[in-house]
């Protein structure tokens, strides 16, 4: 069965965030990135990482404040890849899997 989370609200820390895990099979259209601050242009990496390796999505992707970018096809290729997301310092997002 697929880890499926359909809605994370409000991400502010500059750690990274898990969205699917390493070893499981995900199965998702794309995920909707919108920033929520009041001020500060969001920067967003979106990746795949396992078995000591990370591939890119996104790196660096700037979005404006009140603006939201709908990444499409961004499922892992296999299930030893987990997805993750991470934001600068002082920023905030919310994020949305479809």
């Amino acid at each position: 069965m697929a880890n499926f989370i359909p809605y994370r609200r409000n991400i502010t820390s500059n750690t990274e965030v898990e969205l699917f895990e390493p070893g499981r099979r995900t199965s998702f259209r794309g995920i909707l990135i919108s920033n929520i601050h009041d001020s500060n242009a969001a920067v967003v990496d979106l990746y795949h990482k396992g078995q000591g390796s990370t591939f890119y999505v996104i790196k660096n992707l700037n979005i404006p404040v009140g603006a939201s970018v709908m990444i499409e096809e961004c499922a892992p290729p296999d299930a030893s890849l987990g997805v993750y997301i991470q934001i600068g310092s002082s920023q905030s997002i919310d994020v949305r899997i479809n």
